[in-house]
């Protein structure tokens, strides 16, 4: 009987630690996931805020063209 309740006792250190191994992997899963929604979420913004601006255009360059009309 002094076996079963050793070995009861180390299948339950294990058990504790694989609990805890698996309680840190999916907080951190989850952490991840909500900074990567974050990220999502700023992208979007990123590319979604130029819509929102008033435009500009600046010519760089002036071009004259000479068209000579001929009629047939």
């Amino acid at each position: 009987m002094a076996n079963a309740s050793t070995l009861l006792r180390k299948e339950n250190r294990f058990r504790r630690g694989k609990d805890q191994l698996t309680r840190v992997g999916v907080t951190a899963g989850g952490i991840f996931v909500l900074i990567t929604l974050m990220l999502i979420f700023f992208y979007l913004l990123y590319v979604i805020v130029p819509i929102f601006s008033s435009v500009a255009v600046n010519p760089k360059q002036h071009l004259s063209l000479s068209v000579t009309s001929k009629t047939a």
